[in-house]
């Protein structure tokens, strides 16, 4: 929410002590693109172009995109979430849905102008199936065959949260909780396992943590866990 000018002059203290890569988790509103640009623009002219992991919520337009082209070093990455290949699972759970021609024209252009991407999975989204997961995992691979700029397609599972609409009305979602109040979140979290916190019609919390270390992960959340700490 910061002026373009004020983030700018925080990012060149940062370069004088040594710091050139930075990684954004803020997902902007993609209708505010015109912010967006203007701070790319500013942070383009410092006398040090930075390296710069950029989260977008949505899928960023073709002007934003050739804008971060423009003023970044080569390294940067913009990391885009589909977070599901089936479009219906995407317009069912995310704001701004877009289509997969949508993602593959994007892809595309960044390719062609030289932007490397990072993008962002679910699994186990209400509606999953083992064959929709199977078919995510394919997708995966055929993004990574077209467009060599994706440095990696990272997966996930999604642990419900407190208050969310999955965790309010579990009945729209066709699930069915795990964690019904604050003190089943806690407990859950002090076994240092990692938890869903919710089955679904078709796989069950087990089944979708399955799938994940078999198909998406080298390494199983406990462990990550324990690597972290």
């Amino acid at each position: 929410w910061r002026a373009a000018e004020r983030v700018a002059a925080t990012v060149e203290r940062l370069q004088q002590h040594g710091v050139n890569r930075f990684y954004t988790c803020f997902d902007p509103n993609p209708k505010e693109r015109d912010r967006v640009q203007a701070l790319f623009e500013v942070l383009g002219g410092l006398s040090t172009k930075p390296v710069l992991h950029f989260e977008t919520f949505g899928l960023p337009d073709a002007v934003t995109t050739e804008v971060f082209a423009t003023h970044f070093d080569d390294r940067s990455r913009l990391i885009v979430s589909p977070e599901s290949h089936d479009e219906g699972m995407r317009r069912r759970h995310r704001a701004f849905p877009f289509s997969n021609a949508q993602l593959h024209e994007r892809l595309a252009q960044m390719q062609a102008l030289g932007v490397g991407s990072l993008l962002y999975f679910i699994l186990g989204l209400p509606g999953e199936t083992l064959d929709s997961a199977r078919a995510m995992h394919g997708f995966q691979h055929e993004l990574r065959d077209r467009y060599a700029g994706i440095e990696h397609c990272f997966t996930w599972p999604l642990e419900v949260e407190p208050g969310s609409p999955w965790f309010t009305h579990p009945e729209r979602y066709g699930i069915t909780l795990r964690h019904r109040t604050l003190a089943d979140f806690h407990q859950a979290h002090a076994t240092g396992r990692f938890s869903l916190g919710y089955d679904g019609q078709a796989l069950s919390e087990t089944d979708v943590l399955n799938l994940w270390w078999s198909h998406f992960s080298g390494v199983e959340p406990a462990q990550a866990k324990s690597m972290s700490d």
